[in-house]
């Protein structure tokens, strides 16, 4: 079985919209896996809408996803008329100080202030997706990994459709950790819940069973699932990441500390997939070796750029750039070598 891999990165997943529109061109996915905007991905992908995943990224920076939420805009135009009031004469004073007096207001106790848990808005994300996320036309199994963080776990939810249905209770036994089978209800909550990076989105309230648990990216503990397809009963594995293999060009220097987190938050995440190939082959190598019993060689390849995409993570009102990473995963798509 031939599973499609799709790690985390933010922006850079236009990149992987055009390697998964080149692949799918190419080869049919029995399995797709996704982390983060993986998880975006691949939900569509796995659909059979590659059209429209394309029509999704050559149109998002006209949706604005990124935007602040109440209360980060409303601090926001408070700083901005703190500056203001640096620069204007003094007779008007008074009034640029009633107006802080009233924006102040606006921002409630502070506290609010501190026990907010994201600054991005979800419902301009939840907008521009929705028409995309029909858990009843999933023509693939689907495998999404989030993060757990009221039970501090790496999880996932998983749907296997077609022949490969008959495959879940094998999959539930390997995983032994906790996995959720998807619903029509769970289907998109699950897939924002991959994608809500810590920070930047508010964590997702999931009802597992009897509880309700707070879920974050899956990329925090699980970048590249390949794990996931492997269990899920792949023998043929491609992964689509967007950072290069071997990365030599200097990063811009973070300006601020938002900037600061999400690049570490970035390097952690390639770390990750780096280390989740090198166990992968070095499985491999021990399978060849006769040092491991009763597991299978998988066929391992991955689709990268060559140089650095330049996309920050949160880069999505840069439609320009959006849509030239987009050309490149195309062209890498369609260069890749698929046996």
């Amino acid at each position: 079985m031939r599973a499609l891999v799709l790690s985390g990165g933010g922006a850079s997943g236009a990149y992987q919209a055009g390697v998964i529109t080149a692949l799918t061109r190419r080869v049919t996915y029995d399995i797709i896996c996704g982390t983060s905007i993986g998880a975006i991905n691949g939900a569509v992908a796995a659909q059979d809408k590659i059209d429209e995943l394309g029509g999704i990224w050559h149109s998002i920076a006209s949706k604005r996803i990124i935007r602040y939420v109440p209360q980060v805009q409303r601090l926001l135009q408070l700083i901005g008329d703190v500056e203001a009031l640096n620069h204007d004469p003094l007779f008007m004073r008074p009034g640029d100080l009633l107006r802080l007096i009233s924006r102040y207001l606006e921002l409630g106790p502070p506290s609010e202030i501190f026990r907010q848990m994201g600054t991005i808005a979800r419902e301009p994300v939840i907008e521009a997706l929705t028409g995309a996320m029909d858990f009843s036309a999933l023509q693939h199994t689907l495998v999404v990994s989030a993060t757990n963080v009221s039970h501090v776990a790496s999880e996932c939810f998983y749907a296997f459709v077609g022949h490969h249905a008959g495959y879940e209770r094998v999959f539930r036994e390997k995983r032994k950790g906790a996995c959720y089978q998807l619903t029509a209800e769970s289907f998109f909550p699950a897939v924002l819940a991959s994608s809500a990076t810590p920070g930047a989105f508010e964590p997702m309230v999931i009802e597992t069973g009897n509880e309700r648990c707070l879920y974050v990216d899956g990329g925090v503990a699980n970048n590249s699932p390949i794990g996931l397809a492997i269990d899920a009963g792949a023998s043929d594995v491609t992964v689509v990441a967007m950072e290069p293999l071997e990365n030599q060009e200097a990063h811009e220097a973070p300006a601020t500390m938002a900037e600061l987190a999400l690049v570490s938050y970035n390097v952690f995440q390639d770390r990750m997939l780096k280390l989740d190939l090198k166990l992968a082959q070095a499985v491999n190598q021990a399978i060849l070796a006769n040092a491991l019993r009763g597991k299978r060689v998988v066929s391992l390849r991955t689709v990268q750029p060559t140089r650095r995409l330049r996309l920050p993570i949160l880069g999505f009102n840069d439609q320009a750039a959006i849509d030239a990473a987009f050309d490149r995963g195309l062209r890498d798509g369609e260069a890749a070598e698929i046996e």
